[in-house]
């Protein structure tokens, strides 16, 4: 472990008692929210940061915490500006956003201790709640990514993903809204994730909830492999709506599932939003409906978190029947990497884009696993789906 400096009183016996702690790079162990030993609960955990460049700055090589930005979306003042030819790329938009820039926060350790399984472990423990929470959130995103790439996500695939901590983001549109908050998504146009403000809700925070933040960070991973870092892909645009009502759900799905994985919980949601636990919680066998078809295919009443939840079940339950977990999440990332193919053919031929359309490439993609797996995969995924056909490409 890399040490620089402290940053306050310059012996090591005063820097102990005043607790304010030198800078460190990684790998270095620190206190962050996590799973508790009792299902269902959290606590502070050691865990390690094998690759941080700077704990007090919260940066390592796929993640960089920026704190103290505002962004105002003004959906209004958007669209005058680009009727008035003064908005002309994204980009532009981009900029026009940004009130206050973030920068790499200042958070404060010290050294300390905490029981593990392996007894008292020294660890670095934040001294201020913010401190808490933003070592929570690097240490989770990283944890994600580390979960991707070691199943084949690209390295170059959200090399540095910038994670804006008690974002300060407005949104206003004729005139209604303001000041957003208890909320957290990645938003493709800034490349980001976004954390605003903890305000509301009685519950954990979702910069602290590691399945929520691998579940936004899977939004990222489609970002990437699908859309091409294209906040309005050509690929979804080129579509007709139901199928883009369509990707919508399968993106969500994928993104329950990765949370999912990663913290090995079916059910993370319920710690932030105990009442999305009855129709998100992946452990849960969910099959399609005519219905949920009906609805995609009129865009009337259609709720992609619907169809997201049947598909993370299905994924859910073919990891769960596999000897190494390890396969399916391979799988489903191969068959992510596949996905803009299969789109551009339908851009061609047809226009549109349907549940046994996406299904057909999750089967291709099982081929490459085994014999055995393929047919796990086709049995899971045709006893989820009957109601949309058959699944083509299995044998």
């Amino acid at each position: 472990m890399a040490s620089r400096p402290p940053r306050c009183l310059p012996t090591i016996l005063l820097l102990l008692a005043a607790g304010c702690g030198p800078d460190v790079s990684g790998p270095v162990t620190v206190g962050v929210l996590g799973p508790g030993e009792t299902p269902g609960t959290y606590a502070i955990v050691p865990t390690e940061l094998p690759e941080i460049e700077s704990l007090a700055h919260l940066r390592g090589p796929g993640v960089e915490v920026l704190a103290g930005a505002k962004l105002v979306l003004d959906h209004d003042e958007i669209a005058r500006g680009i009727e008035a030819g003064e908005l002309l790329t994204l980009d532009d938009v981009k900029e026009a956003m940004v009130r206050r820039r973030g920068r790499p926060p200042r958070a404060m350790f010290s050294p300390g201790t905490l029981e593990s399984a392996g007894g008292a472990q020294t660890v670095w423990l934040a001294e201020d709640y913010h401190s808490l929470g933003m070592a929570t959130a690097y240490a989770h995103v990283a944890r994600a990514r580390r979960a991707a790439v070691g199943a084949g996500l690209p390295p170059a695939c959200l090399a540095r993903l910038p994670t804006y901590y008690d974002l300060t983001f407005i949104e206003r549109a004729g005139g209604v809204g303001g000041k957003q908050h208890d909320n957290a998504f990645f938003m493709p146009l800034m490349g980001s994730i976004f954390f605003l403000p903890h305000d509301a809700f009685p519950t954990l925070a979702m910069a602290m909830n590691q399945g929520i933040i691998a579940h936004e960070y899977s939004h990222g991973i489609w970002s990437c492999l699908v859309d091409d870092f294209e906040p309005l892909s050509w690929r979804t645009l080129s579509l007709d709506g139901p199928a883009q009502a369509r990707l919508a759900g399968f993106n969500e799905g994928l993104a329950d599932y990765f949370g999912a994985w990663v913290t090995g919980d079916p059910d993370f949601i319920a710690l932030t939003l105990p009442s999305e636990s009855d129709r998100r919680d992946v452990s849960v066998a969910r099959l399609y409906t005519q219905a949920m078809a009906d609805a995609e295919q009129n865009l009337t009443g259609f709720d992609p978190y619907l169809l997201g939840a049947v598909l993370a079940s299905a994924l859910w339950r073919i990891r769960a029947e596999s000897e190494d977990p390890g396969v399916a999440d391979r799988w489903v990332l191969a068959a992510l990497a596949a996905l803009p193919a299969a789109l551009e053919w339908a851009i061609q031929r047809v226009g549109t884009f349907t549940v046994p359309d996406f299904l057909a490439v999750l089967a291709a993609a099982s081929a490459g696993e085994g014999a055995p797996f393929q047919a796990r995969v086709c049995r899971i995924l045709g006893e989820r789906f009957a109601a949309a056909g058959p699944v083509n490409g299995c044998p």
